[in-house]
């Protein structure tokens, strides 16, 4: 193949890349509106998705009530503008809860039973609190992906209880 001949097949090809995008585009806009079955037994549809953040002011306030004020600031991260996160809400509970809950595990070891509290449990308490204190913020989308049909779902799980 000449240089010239390959110039031509990649400008087809791009030019084939891009139809090829359009119509993808074009059969998601369709699967939200019907689920899309595909060969390999799978649906193309729309899915609900939605991911946590913790609100900033609203952790403060609520960190604040319950370690201090001066504690709370250090669950928010320090370059500006300050904003919590759910590995510095962590690292609060790293710092500033979990030595409290082990010194107090260990001196009460004899009548205590369980596990000795961890940061990953310390992180999950902390998290339920923000929750049902209101100081998450929960960001929402619906997105088009290749799913399970929910008839196999549905199939599988009556089987499993048989």
């Amino acid at each position: 193949m000449t240089p010239e001949q390959a110039g031509e097949v990649y400008s087809r090809l791009l030019a084939a890349r891009d139809a090829v995008d359009v119509m993808i585009a074009d059969l998601k806009v369709l699967a939200k509106q019907t689920p899309l079955p595909l060969p390999s037994g799978k649906v193309l549809t729309q899915v609900e998705k939605s991911e946590t953040s913790p609100d900033a002011e609203k952790v403060l306030l609520v960190l604040g009530r319950l370690y201090g004020a001066e504690a709370a600031q250090d669950a928010l991260t320090t370059p500006p503008p300050p904003k919590a996160s759910w590995k510095s809400i962590r690292e609060f509970g790293e710092r500033h809860v979990l030595p409290e809950l082990q010194v107090a595990w260990d001196q009460n070891r004899g009548s205590k039973r369980g596990r000795r509290p961890s940061a990953g449990t310390v992180a999950t308490e902390l998290r339920k609190t923000l929750e049902a204190a209101g100081a998450v913020k929960v960001t929402g989308w619906v997105e088009v992906r290749e799913v399970a049909p929910e008839s196999n779902q549905l199939m599988s799980t009556s089987e499993e209880e048989t």
